[in-house]
């Protein structure tokens, strides 16, 4: 669920880490880095800035609740080991941007290594308020939800070692028709 349009050339630096890297899960595009840079229309600024400062409040409450030690756990850009995003897709229930906050909490619990790069990316517009305030209810909605889950262990089902079957309704194994 990318809101931005992302420089291609992050997928390709993400795709020469996990080649050279094989104890790496994922690489995700961190918008918080002093080395990212997004272009934005000048009328756009005041909006971005404090749709900035909402984004980095609510990443620093989830670090915060769930330990997570990242800066961006709304980028929506991720480049994932296969392996990895088969099993993490299977259990991923967040809607919309969300979901990287729920892939950061499973890659946490489970000893995952996802690390963050730079991203240059561009915005050409901006978000209705309305659609905006809609968004904040989900988070709040969402972030309890998820202090549930990691409250009973739903995370923790990478550490397992028994071999175990999930119907596949995406398709996405190669095992499972």
């Amino acid at each position: 669920n990318l809101e931005y349009y992302y420089d291609p050339a992050f997928f390709t630096r993400a795709l020469a880490l996990l080649g050279r890297d094989r104890g790496l899960s994922g690489v995700r595009a961190n918008r918080r880095l002093p080395e990212s840079e997004f272009i934005v229309p000048v009328t756009l600024l005041s909006m971005v800035y404090r749709r900035h400062l909402l984004g980095t409040l609510l990443t620093r409450i989830w670090g915060a609740l769930f330990s997570l030690g990242i800066s961006d756990a709304l980028s929506g850009g991720y480049v994932l080991r296969r392996d990895f995003a088969l099993r993490a897709f299977n259990r991923i229930t967040c809607p919309w941007f969300l979901y990287g906050t729920e892939l950061a909490i499973l890659a946490k619990r489970n000893g995952r290594r996802i690390i963050d790069i730079p991203v240059h990316f561009f915005m050409e517009a901006e978000k209705s308020r309305l659609r905006l305030w809609g968004e904040i209810f989900r988070v709040l909605h969402w972030t309890l939800r998820l202090c549930v889950a990691v409250q009973r262990g739903d995370y923790l089902f990478l550490r397992e070692g028994a071999a175990r079957l999930a119907a596949d309704d995406w398709g996405l194994s190669p095992g499972i028709n």
